[in-house]
């Protein structure tokens, strides 16, 4: 018992599946010493299946209570499956069988008592009474034996299922060689794919004649691989290919197109040529960023008028929406950067005048050059890095994502329903956030000359009606909303543009807020030259 339970645990077998397999393989003659005289029948693991098979199939009959031992002969009515499994364990149980049936009639032709038919209700420790060879079924460990059994089993039937079997000769890649006239003809069959050349290459290699002439419409498919063994032996013999069909055509082009040598290293490249072609690069990306402008200006201006001539298809939710976060969220980050300006102007303008003792004038040019030019200037730069940086990104992952695909699927305008909303926030935003960013600037000026010039905030306010003339207000407030219309318009249409993958996102993005920052800085030196030319100097 012992040694059969050991054989269990090396194959793997869980320990309580060990003990009840050892009972339920108790056979032998009564008062052995060892009730497997013949050893541990499931030391191979191929055996202890078979026998396990067997036992689950003979459980089909009535079996006893617990302990109770019946006689069955597993061999006569599960031969089949014995036989798919090891037709060697078959031998091997059938000998022990035989075995022990010559001993039972020996023992029943012997004078004594006779001692078949006795079935012993407890089985005492490691032995068994005198009788018969009989087979001890452990009916409550038998279920958990027979699931284990099968399933092992049913491995070993795949694997057996699964063998490969031997391709089919036509399947194979191979050649022919043939005379036509004068011309040695090589016609290929089967399929020319990874799977199927073998050593077609090696013998490819050792043609004795070169072939001046490829027939491939023998064969059934075609691969890379294959296509490219084709095209380096005609490259080779200067053969020419027949018999293949578009697809294959098509395939054997590009893998003409693909089979070029690689320089391990590029080849010097002029300087001055390398810059021209950058230069010239450059300015053809420029003249297509403005054409697609003027065109993306267009369709804005045609869902507009869409809009204006059904004013239901008005999205105002989406433009107060806008509102709040290009407006009212950027108060605070304006706001702070203006004041930091009116401090720094204030105090270079102190320092510079001071050398002409003309310190008087710094309110003068706090208040100019912060209504007329740098508070909407500034803000419209922060308003582009921003706002038009966020409406790239925003629009640019919903064309990764094919949002404004599906808007356009179900009837949608993405200018209606995207950019619009942007491009009114964004204008309407500016002139009050250039307004504040003025303001703000000028108090910022104002500290800095209370503290360092002592000029009082009364006289401070006082000088700044003084000096500024609403000319310049209007000049501010003229250039805001044109500035905020270009930096929505840029963010929008480069993000419409975004199409690949994420990385193509970051580029247009990049792309919104350098391009929306020199179009405001253009367009300000033109207003600029425009103001002073009407006499609003």
């Amino acid at each position: 018992m012992a040694a059969c339970h050991a054989g269990l645990r090396r194959d793997g077998v869980s320990p309580q599946q060990a003990r009840n397999l050892c009972h339920v393989k108790g056979i032998g003659r009564a008062g052995d010493d060892d009730p497997e005289p013949f050893g541990p029948i499931a030391v191979d693991p191929v055996q202890r299946i078979t026998e396990d098979i067997a036992r689950q199939h003979a459980s089909r009959k009535p079996c006893g209570n617990p302990g109770e031992r019946c006689r069955f002969d597993p061999f006569a009515e599960h031969q089949r499956e014995v036989d798919f499994l090891q037709p060697r364990a078959v031998e091997q149980f059938q000998a022990i069988g035989s075995h022990r049936d010559n001993q039972c009639r020996r023992e029943q032709e012997a004078p004594g008592p006779p001692s078949q038919g006795r079935v012993e209700e407890e089985r005492p420790e490691g032995r068994l009474p005198r009788d018969c060879p009989v087979h001890v079924i452990n009916c409550d460990a038998l279920h958990d034996f027979a699931i284990m059994a099968l399933q092992l089993a049913r491995k070993r039937r795949m694997h057996q299922c699964l063998e490969i079997m031997a391709e089919p000769e036509s399947l194979k890649a191979d050649f022919v060689e043939e005379m036509d006239g004068d011309v040695a003809v090589l016609r290929f069959t089967g399929r020319l794919t990874l799977p199927r050349l073998d050593d077609l290459p090696r013998r490819l290699e050792a043609l004795e004649r070169a072939p001046g002439r490829i027939d491939l419409s023998a064969i059934q498919r075609i691969d890379t691989v294959g296509a490219w063994i084709v095209h380096k032996l005609a490259t080779e013999n200067q053969a020419a290919i027949v018999g293949l069909d578009a697809n294959g055509q098509t395939l054997l082009r590009q893998v003409e197109r693909s089979n070029k040598p690689v320089l391990m290293r590029p080849e010097p490249f002029n300087p001055v040529l390398r810059v021209l072609d950058e230069v010239g690069e450059a300015t053809i990306i420029a003249a297509r960023t403005m054409l697609g402008l003027l065109s993306f200006f267009g369709a804005i201006l045609i869902g507009t008028w869409s809009v204006i001539r059904n004013p239901r298809r008005f999205r105002i939710n989406a433009v107060i929406q806008r509102f709040e976060l290009v407006g009212v969220k950027a108060l605070f980050i304006v706001g702070l950067m203006s004041f930091l300006i009116g401090i720094v102007i204030a105090q270079q303008g102190a320092v510079q005048l001071r050398q002409f003792g003309a310190e008087s004038l710094t309110v003068n040019l706090i208040g100019r050059i912060t209504t007329r030019e740098l508070g909407v200037l500034m803000t419209a730069i922060m308003v582009a890095g921003r706002s038009g940086s966020a409406f790239a990104a925003q629009l640019g992952t919903m064309k990764l994502t094919e949002e404004v695909d599906a808007m356009r699927t179900i009837g949608v305008s993405p200018i209606e329903a995207l950019v619009l909303p942007r491009l009114l926030a964004t204008t309407f935003m500016m002139p009050l956030l250039g307004f504040f960013s003025m303001i703000v600037s000028m108090i910022g000026g104002g500290i800095f000359c209370w503290l360092s010039l002592d000029l009082p905030p009364l006289t401070y306010i006082q000088r700044l009606r003084e000096v500024i003339p609403m000319t310049d207000l209007w000049v501010g407030l003229t250039k805001a909303p044109v500035f905020g219309a270009i930096i929505a318009i840029s963010g929008c249409f480069q993000g419409m543009q975004v199409k690949g993958n994420a990385e193509e996102v970051g580029l247009r993005t990049t792309s919104a807020v350098v391009q929306a920052i020199f179009l405001v800085i253009v367009l300000d030196a033109f207003f600029a030259v425009f103001f002073t030319s009407i006499g609003w100097d």
